[in-house]
Parts: C-alpha cells; structure tokens; sequence
C-alpha cells in the first residue's frame, strides 16, 4: 500500500533485537565487525546469544567442573557491553547445523556442556551469575534477559532421572 509506505517515509523503525547465533561464532573478528555493522544500520538494543555454555568455549578443563574458565565467554560479552548492547542469553544447547543449497546436509552437532546432575548444573550457574555480576556491575547484568528455551533444545540441561523443564525454569530464576 502505498499511502503506508509514504506515512512512514524517512523514519527509521527502531529494531529492539539481532540474532548473534552460537556464542562460540561470536569471539571471530568478522562476525563481530558484522554485529556493529548492523547496530550502526538497525540501531538494535538486544543481540540474543545461545550455546554459551559449549565446548568451544572452553570452560572446563577435562573432567575437572571446580574452576570453570570464563574467559572466552568474556570475550563475546566485552564486545557486548563494551558497544553497548544489551545481551540476550538463550541457555540452552542448541544444535549446530549446516545446510548446503537449502537440501544436503553438511554437518549436525551439538556441542554443549553436559552437567551431570541438577546440582553441578545450579552451582555453574549461580557462579556463573556471580561472575558477571562482578565483572559487568549488576545494574548492566539485570538489563539483560536470561531464557531456558526447552522447545528448541533437545537437550536436558542437566542429567537426572526425575528431570523436570519446569523445575530448570524455577531453580534458574531463583538463582
């Protein structure tokens, strides 16, 4: 229609959020210099980030979950605050797939974190809360959102045999 278009001329609508994707994609230069070349462009204030707890981030040495290593999660939420940008952090684990002309398969993996019991999985996040709490003040951490997504995640995000979706929910916004 254009008498719609012609109302909305020249004003530019402000974009309240971006897909970043993976956060392990996030720590590359270029996907970085893509982001701020869409806040320049889209004027965007949220940029939501999944699979932050993932292998290639690096946050446990081996076996051993007493010390995690928050550095290359770090990384992507420097870039963040340090352009301001709100984040939008999707905990859960979701897939990493490519796909070849809309049709062949070219890989297919999820590569989070497995936290064995309820337990590990709520002491991870509670330091995991208190880390960035300190490292970005709680005034700039309370302006971002926190999602448990269950229906795009295949995955528990901890193992139990009485694993309850809801009980993640209750438990993580408790924390």
């Amino acid at each position: 229609n254009k008498e719609f278009w012609k109302e909305f001329k020249g004003e530019k609508w402000k974009n309240e959020i971006v897909t970043g994707g993976a956060a392990y994609n996030l720590s590359n230069a270029a996907m970085q210099a893509q982001l701020l070349f869409l806040k320049e462009q889209l004027d965007y204030e949220y940029l939501l980030i999944w699979s932050l707890f993932s292998e290639p981030m690096q946050i446990f040495y081996g076996e051993d979950r007493s010390n995690p290593n928050y550095a290359r999660i770090d990384e992507v939420l420097d870039f963040c605050v340090n352009n301001n940008i709100k984040v939008f952090l999707d905990l859960s684990q979701r897939r990493s797939k490519a796909i070849a002309r809309g049709e062949r398969e070219i890989y297919d993996q999820c590569v989070g974190v497995d936290f064995r019991s309820r337990e590990e999985w709520e002491n991870f996040f509670s330091g995991f809360l208190k880390h960035i709490s300190r490292r970005y003040g709680e005034t700039t951490v309370r302006s971002w959102v926190f999602e448990f997504t269950f229906f795009l995640n295949e995955r528990p995000y901890y193992e139990s045999d009485h694993y309850s979706p809801r009980e993640v929910w209750n438990r993580g916004v408790s924390l």
